[in-house]
């Protein structure tokens, strides 16, 4: 059964008697391992969606420029759910892997290959995708108010 069903009881006095400080349990969640393989499977997944795969050297930089712990276990279709002009943790949080991305070998030679019209071709596929994504973000921009 473990601990379904009890009820919490007042401590805190006994505590500080003891001479222990209490800390939050968020304090130390995102130190844990689950924590750390949840930063992991974030940076992995927003690594993945700035167009590179994520080597376990970019995945570390990642999980480490974010000590607060992951947000959530992301999954696709992520820039389809991200408010339009949105300052939130999510776009927080794509820009940081992104600006990672750019930074590494595999960014700047996916950044830079092919010839310059192929370059062409693929800003303006993400142009259109782009807009193809910009009614469902204004949506969440809208709803989220």
């Amino acid at each position: 059964m473990g601990l379904a069903g009890t009820e919490p009881i007042a401590s805190a006095v006994d505590l500080a008697r003891l001479g222990l400080v209490v800390q939050p349990m968020a304090t130390h969640l995102p130190h844990e391992p689950a924590g750390r393989r949840a930063r992991l499977a974030e940076g992995h997944a927003f690594l993945s969606h700035a167009g590179i795969r994520p080597t376990s050297a970019l995945l570390r930089r990642y999980a480490k420029a974010l000590p607060e712990g992951a947000i959530s276990r992301p999954h696709g279709a992520l820039r389809w759910r991200e408010p339009l002009g949105s300052g939130g943790e999510l776009a927080r949080r794509l820009r940081l892997a992104a600006r990672i991305a750019e930074a590494s070998l595999a960014g700047e030679t996916m950044l830079a290959a092919g010839s310059q019209a192929g370059r062409l071709v693929r800003l303006a596929t993400q142009a259109m995708l782009e807009l193809a994504m910009l009614p469902s973000r204004l949506l969440a921009g809208a709803l989220r108010q």
